[in-house]
């Protein structure tokens, strides 16, 4: 039996779905929230961790799948699985670069927004033992993944692989493996799968997190004549309020009426039809992050912009996207959308590789010492 390590994720009901069919009966989803279950569904492979039976499932795991790596779930698996072997760690951006490549001296924020500058203070008087616990925080968290982490496995992004390894070189003795929680088929869905993005707007980010950056990409984009555009901001999911404030005060600055920031959690295909509005897609994010919306924007046929800072943006172009760079967008290219025939280029790529057919190859691959 797979034990897979979860949180209440919003993506985590279409990762069950998607392990059942590649590997059926053969999976137990053990939920990490400190309070009641609410994005991921019932079922009986659902558990939360406070209620997990070790007794009755020792002896049936075979392997553990981290999805996104926690202090707790580390606790989890040392308490109960202090000899199990065969431990994958599927690393999403914040478990790796915030946690790991970030305290390394990788730049993932922006220093020059006003959110930033008015947090500085607060950063002065982080007391030296608060420096010290984030120190031993992650000295224990390597020492775990030196010592149980049998193989890592990269969510879509292969590059975030080459990126640990910089860090942290002394880890290519451990395998690596290849994942997707974002199968294009899957992610779309039958209500947008056949429509193009339409119209002048232009979102901005993904979610309310500090490091989207948003403040980078609106001092770009406020010095160009975005005319009667709207700056659509998801901001309902992740990120502090301080942030969020800080966010809509600089948007409705800037772009006055025409700023539109999303402030109320949109079910899958509501958010999809809502990027469908906009024929064009900043995503000012420094690091791995944003994934699922890229891909959609890239299927949706917008125009993707990009930092130069971001591993996406090479990635992108090494598997034949056409996307643009965020830091030399001109006001040229948000009066044209792309070409028919570049929005059938990035559709076709998605439908052919990232497809959950691809999706299935590629797990029997990662995950065949299950």
């Amino acid at each position: 039996m797979i034990l897979h390590l979860v949180n209440d994720e919003k993506i985590i009901n279409r990762t069950i779905d998607i392990f059942e069919v590649a590997f059926p009966g053969e999976n137990l989803f053990i939920v990490f929230r400190k309070g009641n279950i609410s994005m991921v569904r019932s079922g009986i492979n659902i558990i939360p961790y406070r209620k997990f039976d070790v007794e009755k499932y020792k002896e049936q795991a075979t392997s553990i799948i981290i999805h996104l790596m926690t202090d707790r779930k580390i606790r989890f698996i040392n308490r109960y699985f202090p000899h199990l072997s065969t431990i994958y760690w599927i690393m999403w951006g914040s478990d790796s670069y915030s946690r790991l490549f970030y305290p390394k001296g990788l730049k993932l924020i922006d220093t020059e927004s006003r959110y930033y500058k008015s947090q500085r203070i607060r950063r002065f008087f982080i007391s030296p033992i608060d420096k010290l616990d984030d120190r031993l925080r992650i000295f224990r968290r390597m020492h775990f993944i030196r010592q149980r982490i049998q193989s890592f496995v990269t969510s879509t992004i292969e590059d975030d692989h080459d990126v640990l390894l910089k860090y942290y070189p002394d880890l290519k003795c451990k395998s690596w493996g290849e994942f997707s929680y974002y199968p294009i088929d899957l992610v779309m869905g039958n209500e947008v799968k056949d429509v193009w993005a339409e119209g002048p707007n232009i979102q901005i980010g993904h979610c309310g997190s500090h490091t989207n950056n948003h403040e980078y990409a609106f001092r770009i984009l406020s010095k160009l004549d975005i005319g009667h555009a709207k700056v659509i901001v998801p901001l309902s999911y992740a990120g502090k309020k301080e942030y969020r404030r800080a966010v809509i005060e600089q948007g409705q600055m800037l772009f006055g009426e025409s700023f539109m920031p999303i402030m109320d959690f949109l079910p899958l295909a509501d958010y999809n039809r809502l990027m469908a509005s906009s024929s064009f897609a900043l995503y000012p994010n420094w690091r791995q992050e944003a994934v699922g919306n890229i891909l959609v924007s890239l299927y949706l046929g917008s125009k993707v912009f990009l930092s130069n800072r971001n591993p996406i943006l090479e990635w992108a172009r090494r598997h034949g996207f056409i996307v643009f760079e965020l830091e030399k967008i001109d006001i040229g290219d948000l009066e044209i959308p792309l070409t028919e025939r570049d929005r059938l280029h990035n559709r076709n790529i998605l439908l052919r590789d990232f497809d959950s057919t691809a999706l299935y190859r590629m797990m029997r691959n990662t995950f065949s010492n299950r």
